[in-house]
């Protein structure tokens, strides 16, 4: 009878330490040690039918590990245990729990509990079918208080927290903190390294969870700055989760002020445009396995940009943005100095998250220069340091006239075709992307080129251009073709000119009775990348490149 009591003594003791000591997935034993481990006092009656244990204990240094990344060192604990029966076959129990040192680590999370003292304060009964709680209440830096907290005998043995959560039962519950500082603790400290964005977002508020019955709802006021800029103003956030009930739930996600330009890089977006949700009202449908927000139509003021509906699937991991679109996006006057006229759209189209990485179906299409530019294969990686995108690019019957006049490049006019497949973009920087360009020739337009487009031409062929004696001294020429072709790929360069002769590849070919060659004079020739940006820098440096008359 002794040792029962005492086993059960010691299984609700631990039982209530679980925060502190539980390590989902693993039921190995834990090496620990403990200095000064001191029993205060103990006093058992054993009886027939009542008896109590009233036991104080006091843990000092207590250390103890799982693996590398699940430990907890230097904890002390003072725990005030009482354990007892009133009648056959039902026991009531009493703990008081304080901590005041110690450091814990879950990775990611590392907790230092010299900055997070605090106490748990729990009573209720137990016997062979479970444990009930009939109050439980926490101090710390997350204040909690619960009653009426029923756990079967066989969850609490799985040792599964999925299991315990389905089968427990309760009948209040209440949690508030500060938003901050658990935003700091749980966020910001393990994840800004890895994630960059995360260390420059400042959330200010309170945040709630409550339950009456079998609904958890969760209830966050904040306002929210991004790089110490304000981002939203009088957030509300209402989540109702039924962790127990069939039923999904109603919520909602609003606020007073969005300022959504402050997101955006500085000077992306000319300075009289607000990006401006339309409703100030998100609606949420919340479910046991499932999540859904939306509709949501951000005023560009020259254009729309939306999405119907955010899908979130926990039983199948997976996150879907379902119909989303541009609407008539005016480039030139959204973006800050962006010198064409350009129109960009796209509708009903999906994105769904594979592993870090945000795919894309469907396709975006832009009117630029008299041709069109479509966008396809399209993903992002939102959650990288640095962020990760691309896509597959087709440009179609492009003025060449109309994209070279606003440029300091000089003036070629034509109508081109190409592409850009596989393009990879690491932030503003390419990583990969395999590039042509060729003139239509079907096209009934003057295929001329200017001196100083020659010249820059010619840089990029690696200095070497060529006219005739008294093509020489007009400022523009004919051609009768261009084609260009480039890649990149671990940081290696390669341009080819598409039009060969003779072992020569040109990058722009004169016609039969004169005009201007380009030609490219390292042809196959690999260089870094970097070694390219020179050369496009020399571009808008250099008054003259090197040419060779013929």
């Amino acid at each position: 009878m002794f040792a029962g009591q005492a086993i059960l003594t010691f299984f609700v003791a631990w039982l209530l330490l679980l925060p502190f000591l539980w390590f989902p997935g693993t039921e190995a034993a834990y090496a620990s040690h403990a200095s000064n481990w001191h029993l205060a006092e103990s006093g058992l009656e054993p009886k027939e039918v009542k008896w109590d244990l009233d036991s104080n204990f006091n843990f000092q240094d207590l250390s103890g590990s799982r693996d590398a990344d699940h430990a907890f060192e230097g904890l002390n604990l003072k725990i005030h245990l009482r354990i007892g029966a009133r009648e056959k076959g039902k026991k009531t129990w009493k703990i008081d729990v304080s901590w005041d040192k110690g450091q814990l680590l879950f990775y990611p999370w590392f907790f230092d509990l010299s900055d997070l003292k605090g106490m748990v304060n729990a009573r209720g009964s137990f016997s062979q079918k479970g444990l009930y709680v009939s109050n439980f209440h926490l101090q710390g830096p997350v204040s909690m208080e619960a009653k009426g907290l029923s756990l079967p005998m066989k969850s609490v043995q799985s040792g599964e927290m999925e299991t315990l959560l389905k089968n427990c039962s309760i009948n209040r519950f209440s949690m508030s903190a500060d938003l901050g500082k658990l935003y700091d603790l749980l966020l910001k400290e393990p994840f800004s390294d890895s994630h960059p964005a995360v260390s420059r977002f400042e959330p200010a508020g309170t945040l709630t969870l409550t339950t009456l019955g079998k609904v958890l709802r969760l209830k966050c006021t904040s306002d929210l700055t991004y790089s110490g800029q304000p981002f939203v103003k009088g957030l509300l956030l209402d989540f109702p989760y039924p962790f127990l009930a069939p039923d999904c739930q109603k919520g909602r996600i609003s606020w007073d002020e969005l300022f959504l330009n402050n997101l955006l890089p500085p000077g992306l977006l000319d300075e009289s445009v607000h990006v401006k949700p339309k409703d100030k009202d998100i609606p949420l449908k919340v479910c046991t396995k499932s999540l859904t927000a939306g509709p949501l139509d951000l005023d560009l003021q020259y254009g729309d940009i939306c999405v119907n509906e955010v899908c979130l699937d926990l039983s199948k991991k997976k996150l879907a943005l379902n119909g989303l679109c541009l609407k008539d996006l005016q480039i030139q006057k959204l973006v800050s100095g962006f010198p064409y006229e350009m129109r960009v759209s796209a509708q009903a189209m999906h994105a769904e998250l594979k592993g870090q990485r945000l795919v894309f179906s469907g396709r975006i299409k832009a009117e630029l220069a008299g041709g069109t530019i479509t966008a396809s294969n399209i993903w992002l990686e939102p959650f990288a340091p640095v962020v990760h995108y691309g896509a597959d690019i087709v440009f179609e019957n492009l003025d060449l006239g109309k994209l070279t006049k606003p440029t300091s490049f000089g003036v070629v006019t034509g109508v081109v075709n190409g592409y850009i497949k596989g393009l990879v973009m690491s932030g503003v920087q390419p990583e990969r992307f395999e590039f042509l360009l060729e003139n239509d020739d079907s096209a009934d337009v003057p295929k001329k080129i200017s001196l100083k487009a020659v010249e820059n031409l010619s840089i990029l062929g690696g200095g070497e251009g060529s006219i005739s004696f008294l093509g020489y001294f007009l400022k523009e020429f004919s051609y009768s073709r261009i084609g260009i072709s480039c890649s990149l790929n671990n940081d290696i360069f390669v341009l080819h000119g598409l039009v060969k002769k003779n072992g020569v590849e040109y990058l722009v070919k004169r016609g039969f009775l004169g005009g201007v060659n380009v030609i490219n004079m390292n042809p196959g020739g690999r260089i870094r990348f970097k070694d390219m940006v020179k050369r496009l820098e020399r571009i808008s440096e250099s008054d003259k490149s090197k040419m060779e008359i013929r």
